[in-house]
């Protein structure tokens, strides 16, 4: 019974943590959307997209079942959803004596997604910024401020 008391102790623990974090995340959203109309540092600071630009609205319309709108706005969201799944299951199912070593093996395959991220969000930046959603400038980005002022 201890150890049971002792797990659950651990997991309200962990809720509690959780529960903060996703609060700060959410008043981080709110404020910047709120203040910026943009979320993203880099969008915010610079004017410029992030490699992550499009990411969240590419899930929305995957979840909503146009996939081929959502592999248009980002389309790294589709294999990073089949690698979460995959290593979700990798992970999770089977032996839990090895769990340890089998996140380890995982970081090839995150590797493999940052790379490819870079390579993407390059192209993309070449070939349809600042033109297409969601790879706009954004002209009241704090830099654009700062030149705009000494530039007068």
């Amino acid at each position: 019974m201890p150890k049971i008391t002792k797990i659950i102790q651990r997991n309200a623990k962990n809720l509690r943590n959780y529960c903060i974090i996703a609060a700060i995340l959410v008043a981080y959203y709110i404020a910047t959307n709120y203040f910026f109309g943009y979320v993203s540092p880099t969008m915010i600071l610079f004017g410029l997209p992030c490699p992550a630009c499009g990411f969240m609205r590419s899930a929305l319309l995957f979840l909503g079942g146009n996939f081929s709108e959502s592999f248009a706005m980002h389309p790294l969201f589709m294999p990073v959803l089949a690698f979460a799944v995959f290593a979700a299951l990798y992970t999770f199912v089977g032996d839990r004596q090895n769990r340890q070593k089998k996140i380890n093996r995982l970081k090839y395959g995150v590797i493999l997604l940052l790379l490819t991220a870079i390579v993407l969000y390059v192209y993309r930046m070449a070939t349809i910024f600042p033109h297409q959603e969601p790879l706009l400038l954004n002209t009241n980005s704090v830099l654009h401020g700062i030149l705009a002022g000494l530039g007068e």
